[in-house]
């Protein structure tokens, strides 16, 4: 069965809430988040052109451009971060979700986990720590796995509350 598009706004809206929640540590913020994160979820990853644009946005804005592009595996994103901090521009294709057993938030952390991570803080700033919270990505593995639990939790329990949530704009998808 085709979704309507109020219902595909209704889905969507309820995964950006799951996102917010997984990054913020607290629920109930999605409209906070967004005005300080421009959030897109979207079909395909972005281009290198595209991406060059929104870093130089970025640079000018200071508002960190987070994309989450399905993948093959459905639970596991494919996580794009453009985000100015600490002087530096930082575009990255390939993050990864990260969260520590007694963690409140996920980090999101570059594949290779040798450009540190990034978190966002209370005030939902962005934040870059200059080490990974794991040396590898098998060593990030238990990590991984519970931030990306926690996201799919979130997310399911986000579908009895999506009518709350503000609905989010749908792009054209261009022929």
């Amino acid at each position: 069965m085709d979704e309507t598009i109020e219902q595909q706004q209704r889905r969507v809206a309820g995964y950006m809430a799951a996102i917010a929640q997984t990054l913020s540590g607290r629920p109930g913020l999605l409209e906070a988040f967004i005005d300080n994160v421009e959030l897109i979820v979207a079909g395909s990853a972005a281009n290198v052109l595209t991406l060059l644009r929104w870093g130089e946005r970025i640079r000018r804005s200071g508002v960190p451009i987070l994309l989450f592009s399905p993948t093959h595996e459905p639970t596991v994103p494919q996580i794009t971060l453009i985000a100015h901090t600490d002087g530096r521009t930082y575009i990255i294709e390939s993050c990864m979700l990260w969260m520590g057993r007694d963690d409140d938030r996920a980090r999101l952390v570059p594949a290779n986990c040798e450009l540190g991570a990034f978190v966002f803080g209370d005030d939902l700033t962005i934040r870059h720590r200059k080490r990974a919270p794991a040396r590898s990505l098998y060593a990030a593995m238990s990590g991984m796995k519970r931030a990306y639990g926690r996201l799919l939790d979130l997310e399911i329990e986000q579908r009895s509350r999506c009518a709350e949530l503000p609905l989010p704009s749908l792009l054209p998808i261009a022929a």
